[in-house]
């Protein structure tokens, strides 16, 4: 069903219940017509009576309705896909052709299943724990307990908690429960109508839910409905933050564990298991675990193995991490890759430099002085990373708040963001937050520091954290760590040329490459901007013609930017998608006896453009060549006279290699010379 509603103005558009098994289904909003496709057929239609340029604010939900008597859906959504124009039914049919995978699954690698509960086989004197599976954390009554209720991580590592961590359950007829502190009986998780509304001493006519079973692989998993707000429980913050109804992240599946699966090390075992689980099936999206089978067996028998320690489920991530992570081609938790980065977890600060006076052990909650944490890990994958610091104190305004701040150092400098300013690869993340009317509750993600777009080309990085002395209960939790992507590499043929095009991402150009942009002119393909200065921003959206010796290049994402040439006539995509835009369309020719622009198709018509390289739209409205030779393109602009040829390989402008006795112009190491 598609809605989309603007005041008092609503259109939807239904569509028939999708039978079981996977399906494609394509929402195009045209000019003029709204229409829905079921595996590229054509099941509903109907004019625009609300476009989405009428809205805003712009609130977008898949899988989701706004209304609240509309459940979530049951199922799996993949390869989620927007583009900026509606496209058409031979377009859609192409891309159901090329990209959509089935989901598949490797001999034996089941998902790890949660060590929750069944709730209507927990009896009313049973001491439980309330787990958000989506955050990670579980229910507890922050600081004190006539306070809002949170839900954080445990402290002193996965296998250890306090008696505030423990609750209890009474269920009515018709699903419906209460949830009780197990140490004060009589205090309910109850909800009010204000921002963050879940508080633990409700009385139990405040604090009724229904739970809702969920249908999952994973475990036993429930939604939970408040009575009295009609909204589900939901989360505020990852990790640790209020429980809300009216304010959260979407952070609603709950469990319930019992408090043996924690300290027997159950649940610290599954949060691993669930690590390595994700890793095999990013292998698997990137369709290599044929070329990694043996890595992938050697990591099946620790994940399969009942006995099998945290410690072994920890390092067989980290080795399959490493020895796949250059052919991963979507972003996988990478905290394993630094030593005890997740210091919370692992209840110690070992393997951190104390620069400062020391801390304790896991101890997160100290009134505490500056300290500081530093660790170098050097064997990491190259590639682009984000780092999180994961803290929280609480805002009482009795004293001075802590400065939390981390930095990445021995990456690549200036191509580091953040969530404020950059400087030198450093934010510091103040926050003066109040939870109104909590004041001993831990405050927001807004402590946090997150720093994105590490980019690695060493292998090294350098993580440090530091939170400056304050009179405030801290609650720290050491770094998560993702490894986005690898880094992206240009392969330069024989022929001396090739294409590139990112949507997204700047880049820097390499050394000894040049890149141009394209235009007609007098009908012929003439060079509209030349760049040939190494560091010089390449950027997104803009399709780029580039020269250099063959071989293989880095291509350094940066945050650094550069104006488009508004002239360029070089288009591209990030997916294998038809060339558009044009009246007749060029793709390059890297044949070394044919290198230029020439027509894919008859009569010059659209084509599939590989993803990450570029096209040459011509608009002219009168048939132009078929072909257009790259050498006049790419003249000579300046030549180096040199009489003796050390032995560097040489190239003529063909591309082709030549020996020392050849005497022309060629190019040697990226420069053009003349050799006499």
């Amino acid at each position: 069903m598609y809605r989309i509603k603007n005041g008092e103005t609503e259109q939807t558009l239904q569509a028939s219940s999708l039978t079981e098994g996977w399906h494609h289904v394509a929402l195009t909003i045209g000019t003029e017509r709204v229409t829905i496709y079921v595996d590229g057929v054509e099941v509903a239609s109907a004019p625009v009576s609300v476009r989405l340029s009428d809205l805003c604010p712009v609130v977008n939900g898949v899988g989701a309705n706004l209304l609240e008597d509309v459940p979530l859906m049951d199922g799996f959504i993949d390869d989620l896909r927007i583009y900026n124009y509606a496209l058409s039914a031979n377009e859609i049919n192409d891309i159901i052709g090329q990209t959509i995978v089935q989901p598949r699954q490797a001999d034996g690698w089941n998902p790890p299943i949660l060590p929750s509960k069944d709730v209507t086989k927990v009896t009313s004197t049973e001491s439980i724990l309330l787990y958000n599976v989506d955050a990670d954390a579980f229910v507890t009554y922050g600081m004190d307990w006539n306070t809002q209720s949170l839900a954080q991580r445990l402290p002193k590592g996965d296998t250890t908690f306090s008696n505030k961590y423990r609750i209890k359950v009474q269920r009515q007829a018709g699903n419906k429960l209460y949830v009780s502190m197990n140490d004060k009986p009589n205090v309910y998780i109850g909800c009010l109508a204000d921002g963050c509304n879940v508080w633990s001493d409700r009385s139990k006519s405040e604090g009724g839910f229904v739970y809702q079973p969920l249908n999952s692989p994973s475990g036993i998993m429930y939604i939970l409905k408040s009575e009295s707000q009609k909204a589900n429980l939901d989360l505020a913050y990852a990790y640790g933050g209020p429980l809300t109804t009216s304010n959260g992240r979407g952070y609603t599946h709950w469990a319930f564990i019992p408090s043996r699966d924690i300290t027997n090390g159950n649940y610290a075992k599954y949060k691993e298991r669930k690590q390595l689980f994700k890793l095999q099936q990013a292998i698997l999206e990137a369709r290599k675990e044929a070329d990694y089978a043996s890595e992938l067996q050697q990591a099946y028998s620790v994940y399969s193995d009942e006995n099998t320690s945290v410690a072994e489920l920890r390092k067989a991530t980290r080795q399959l991490l490493l020895a796949t992570a250059n052919d991963l081609t979507v972003p996988v938790d990478a905290t394993s890759l630094f030593t005890n980065a997740d210091m919370l977890g692992n209840a110690t600060t070992a393997d951190w430099t104390d620069i400062q006076p020391t801390i304790s052990d896991g101890d997160i909650q100290v009134l505490h002085q500056t300290f500081k944490l530093q660790q170098t890990q050097t064997d990491l994958p190259n590639g682009i990373y984000e780092a999180v610091f994961h803290a929280f104190y609480r805002n009482d305004g009795a004293g001075p708040l802590p400065v939390i701040s981390a930095t990445a150092e021995n990456t690549v400098e200036g191509n580091l963001t953040t969530l404020q300013d950059i400087q030198k690869n450093e934010v510091l993340l103040n926050t003066g937050e109040n939870t109104a009317g909590a004041a001993q509750t831990l405050t927001s993600d807004k402590a946090q520091t997150i720093l994105s777009d590490i980019i690695v080309t060493d292998h090294q990085m350098t993580l440090s954290a530091n939170v400056t002395s304050s009179n405030q209960w801290l609650n720290f939790q050491g770094f998560s760590l993702t490894y986005k992507s690898p880094l992206v590499t240009v392969q330069v043929p024989a022929s001396g040329y090739t294409t590139f095009y990112y949507s997204n991402q700047n880049f820097l150009l390499p050394e000894g490459v040049q890149a141009f942009t394209l235009k007609e002119q007098n009908g012929s393909i003439v060079v509209s901007r030349e760049l040939t200065e190494a560091g010089t921003v390449l950027s997104a959206g803009q399709g780029v013609l580039l020269k250099a010796v063959p071989g293989t290049y880095v291509m350094v994402p940066t945050t650094k930017k550069r104006t488009a040439d508004p002239f360029n006539q070089l288009r591209g995509s990030d997916e294998d998608q038809l060339t558009r835009g044009g009246y007749y369309y060029y793709v390059l020719s890297e044949d070394l006896q044919e290198t230029g622009w020439k027509w894919d198709a008859a009569d010059g018509a659209t084509f599939v453009n590989p993803a990450h390289h570029a096209y040459f739209v011509s608009k002219s409205q009168t048939t132009p060549q078929e072909f257009y030779p790259l050498n006049p393109i790419t003249s000579v602009s300046e030549v180096t006279i040199e009489t003796s040829c050390e032995d560097e390989p040489m190239y003529n402008l063909a591309g082709q290699r030549v020996d020392k006795s050849y005497r022309s112009i060629v190019v040697k190491k990226g420069r053009k010379l003349l050799v006499k």
